[in-house]
């Protein structure tokens, strides 16, 4: 088990390279996405009219959805099934098909996004950073040959030489104005971070449409409420709708959803997104309650593909530990979910995606840092494939907290001539996201006093070393580490785990 593992997660990495899928970098990503998800909500669509022809007339024949050939084929597949009364089409397909098209969305209005939104370069003390969107860079000129520590510093931050564009780049994503933030080198000469010269940018530009949005009518709002009538998690919360009116009140509308936290929020997103009407949403919930009672199943959750989860992929679960980082929903996506048969366990699991996919498997094969989430008898548990079988992570289930500093205090203190500031282990952007703005800074220049307009606390300049970036620089061939672009090429196999390979599949 443990060598397999070792070697599928290898091999996991070979068959990845070149095989990212539409990439940011390609202009016409955004119109290959939305013919993608044409595809796959027809497909949707047609999966729900073939279910409701069958229901109706107990049988796929004459269903005009689908062709004779089709129907021959359907027909051959439910009398193979093992279940007692099958469908054309299972829930388990229809809930995998939804969670790829919710995936297209969401990537098609963050590639939206970041075109529409843009970014900006600046000028610094001996150069300029330029925002390239036409190549999808964020280049930074020297007006000559930097210093070799800052070389270094800029190798470490993801930004790598290219003689083609005589500048130092990197992919142009939030990431890189992030990174760019911790560059002394490159400062605006506004005195100003990166990402403040991005967001006043945006302010500006938002201001401008500003007379228009004002023209348009009032919109819904919609928050998440506890039922006080629940009896399980599956309907501890609903979703209200309300109608701002125009002395500030609002007037309160229909309750469009009752579920989980979970399937709420996800709700609550889409329709401030646009993507749902109030009308699909209470389709939506009538479906949810006209479904099948609660049956045992299992779902496959795998990485999110970029930057972010980078440090995370394919690593052993007491690595992980060590170095400080944790098995985050936030970082997966939802890739599988079927029925869980009685006899089934984990290590069933683990052979079937390794060995015989499932056509409508769209992951990767079955890998270290993959979890499986098993619902059995109304409870839920996860299991981190690990290099030795699975550990369970019933952190990976429980609801992500609002982190605040109050409650990430080191017990340290700071003393600046402003006042003395109690120190919290937060990273910047993490108190950025919290609420907190850069207020002044330590005269050691260790700590950053950081403020909301009611309290202030002292966070660390710099933040520890990533103890696994030697991980990629290990395996990493083209000096390109940390880039944010699908370029790297992990190390060939040897003979040894060639025929190591061999030997498990005639195995198994």
């Amino acid at each position: 088990m443990q060598e397999f593992s070792e070697i599928q997660g290898l091999l996991s990495k070979i068959r990845s390279t070149g095989m990212g899928g539409i990439s940011a970098d390609d202009p016409d990503a955004v119109s290959k996405l939305q013919s993608k998800l044409a595809k796959r909500e027809a497909l949707q669509e047609t999966m729900k009219a073939v279910n409701a022809y069958y229901r109706k007339h107990k049988t796929v024949d004459g269903c005009p959805h689908l062709t004779p050939e089709q129907i021959e084929k359907m027909k051959a597949s439910m009398s193979g099934d093992w279940r007692a009364n099958p469908k054309p089409f299972e829930s388990y397909q229809l809930s995998n098909n939804n969670a790829e098209i919710r995936r297209l969305k969401e990537r098609i209005a963050a590639l939206t996004r970041q075109r529409e939104i843009g970014y900006v370069g600046w000028e610094f003390d001996g150069g300029k950073v330029e925002a390239n969107a036409a190549d999808n860079r964020l280049q930074i000129f020297f007006d000559g040959k930097p210093e070799a520590d800052t070389r270094e510093k800029l190798k470490e931050y993801g930004f790598r030489w290219s003689p083609s564009a005589g500048a130092w780049q990197r992919q142009l994503n939030d990431n890189a104005i992030r990174a760019a933030d911790y560059l002394a080198c490159i400062a605006p000469l506004t005195g100003e971070r990166p990402t403040e010269v991005q967001k006043r940018t945006r302010r500006e530009a938002a201001a401008q449409d500003a007379p228009r949005e004002k023209a348009a009518a009032p919109e819904y709002i919609y928050k998440m409420e506890a039922n006080p009538h629940s009896e399980s998690e599956n309907d501890r919360f609903f979703l209200q709708a309300y109608l701002p009116q125009g002395d500030g009140k609002a007037q309160i509308g229909d309750v469009l959803y009752i579920g989980t936290a979970e399937k709420c929020r996800e709700i609550m997103v889409q329709l401030a997104a646009g993507e749902l009407t109030q009308g699909e949403v209470k389709e939506l919930y009538a479906r949810a309650q006209e479904a099948e009672p609660d049956k045992d199943t299992f779902s496959i959750y795998q990485l999110k593909r970029g930057d972010e989860t980078r440090d995370f992929r394919f690593e052993p679960y007491d690595r992980l530990q060590a170095a400080g980082l944790a098995v985050d929903p936030a970082n997966y996506d939802l890739i599988y979910t079927a029925p869980l048969a009685p006899d089934m366990s984990l290590d069933d699991i683990f052979t079937r995606f390794n060995i015989d996919h499932p056509t409508d498997f769209k992951g990767h094969s079955l890998s270290v840092s993959d979890v499986v989430v098993l619902h059995q008898a109304g409870q839920d548990t996860a299991h981190y494939v690990d290099s030795i079988g699975y550990q369970q992570v019933p952190e990976f289930l429980r609801e992500q907290q609002e982190l605040t500093p109050d409650v990430r205090m080191t017990g340290e203190q700071v003393r600046t001539p402003r006042g003395s500031f109690r120190v919290t282990d937060m990273t910047r952007e993490q108190m950025e996201a919290a609420g907190y703005g850069f207020h002044h800074q330590s005269e050691d220049g260790k700590f950053l006093i950081m403020g909301n307009g009611t309290q202030a606390f002292a966070v660390a300049a710099t933040q520890p070393e990533n103890h696994l970036k030697h991980i990629e620089d290990t395996v990493e061939q083209n000096d390109n580490s940390f880039d944010g672009i699908i370029n790297n090429t992990p190390p060939t196999p040897t003979v040894i785990h060639v025929q190591r390979v061999l030997t498990l599949c005639n195995f198994l």
